[in-house]
C-alpha cells in the first residue's frame, strides 16, 4: 500500500528531535512514501513561526532532510478539481475541512495511497479515504 504522510507526522518528528529517517523507518514495509507539497508549505510555515534563529535553523535543515528523502506530489489540475468536489460535498453535508487537509486527501485518493495522521478527527470526514492512525507518541506499530 502506497502512503502519504501528513504533516502532523512530521511535526511531531521535529519537534521530538526524531529524523526524517527515524520517521520513515517506521514505513519500510509500505509499497511506496510520498507527501503532497502542501506539507512542505505547512513545514515552512512552522520555520518561520520558529521561536528563535537556532530553531529556524534546525526546522531549515530538517526541511531539507523531508525534500531529499520523500518524493514530493505537486498539486495537479486533477488534485485541484477533485478537492473542489471534496470540499463542496462537505459544505453540503454541513461539513467543512481545511483546503491544506482536503489537498492532502485528495492527494491521497488519487494515487489510491493511505493518509498516515494523528489528526484523524480531520481526515475522517473524507468519504474513502484510508487512514492510518497514529498515536502522537508513535506507541503503536504500523501494519501494512
Amino acid at each position: 500500500m502506497g502512503l502519504i504522510l501528513d504533516t502532523s507526522e512530521f511535526i511531531f518528528a521535529e519537534r521530538t528531535r526524531l529524523t526524517v529517517d527515524d520517521l520513515l523507518a517506521r514505513f519500510d514495509e509500505a509499497d511506496s512514501i510520498a507527501i503532497s507539497v502542501i506539507t512542505l508549505a505547512e513545514l515552512q510555515h512552522g520555520v518561520r513561526r520558529a521561536a528563535t534563529p537556532q530553531q529556524m535553523t534546525r526546522r531549515e535543515r530538517f526541511i531539507a532532510d523531508v525534500v531529499a528523502s520523500v518524493t514530493a506530489i505537486p498539486v495537479s489540475i486533477e488534485i485541484a478539481l477533485r478537492a473542489g468536489d471534496l470540499d463542496a460535498e462537505l459544505e453540503l453535508n454541513g461539513e467543512s475541512l481545511q483546503l491544506n487537509d482536503l489537498i492532502i486527501a485528495t492527494t491521497a485518493l488519487i494515487f489510491d495511497s493511505a493518509v498516515v495522521t494523528s489528526n484523524v478527527r480531520h481526515f475522517s470526514r473524507i468519504p474513502g479515504l484510508q487512514l492510518i492512525p497514529l498515536s502522537p507518541h508513535f506507541s503503536r506499530e504500523v501494519s501494512m
